[in-house]
This record gives structure tokens, sequence and C-alpha cells, in this order.
């Protein structure tokens, strides 16, 4: 697992690498705006919908929440998942590109 800056995701992104952008936050949060293509999901609720989210294990996956501790904590339970590409953005205030609403 490793941090990622918002720029470097950013390249990423307008690269069109292949990759997955979980959205840590609550439904209101992610509808008031989130990053391009992300998708919402609880840290609680990773454990059993992220294989139907990410089918492979060696795809990038990033996540981001509100401050950086559930997103801590989600690469962390990623990684244990067997995930091998982990990158944590950490909190949404991290990111200055425009978001999506």
């Amino acid at each position: 697992m490793g941090k990622i800056s918002a720029e470097e995701l950013r390249r990423k992104m307008d690269g069109n690498e292949k990759l997955v952008i979980l959205d840590l936050r609550d439904e209101q949060a992610y509808r008031e705006g989130h990053i391009e293509g992300a998708i919402l999901i609880s840290l609680s609720d990773i454990s059993h919908d992220i294989e139907d989210i990410v089918q492979n294990k060696d795809e990038t996956v990033c996540v981001y929440c509100y401050s950086g501790n559930k997103s801590a904590r989600a690469a962390m339970m990623l990684e244990y998942l067997d995930y091998s590409n982990v990158c944590d953005l950490g909190g949404i205030t991290n990111w200055s590109y425009d978001l999506k609403k």
C-alpha cells in the first residue's frame, strides 16, 4: 500500500489508467461532490462487497474519505484481502481538482 498524491491520481485518470476509486464518505457527502468515477462504499461493506466491485486483485484501487483515517483502514483491509495495488489518497481535502455531483 502506498500514499498517492492528488496530482499523481489525476495523472493516472488523465492517462486512462485502469483503476477503481472508492469513496468512503457518507452518501450525502458523495452527492455533494466526489472524484470523477468514484464508487461510494462504506468501510464496513468493503470486506463483503469488494469482490463484486473489483474482481481482479491486481487492479489499482485508490481509496479516500474525509480526513484519511477510514481510507488508511480501508487500504490495510484491501491488502489483507490480497489486493496488490492499493493506494491511499487520504482525505478529500487533498483533492484540489473539480468534483462531480
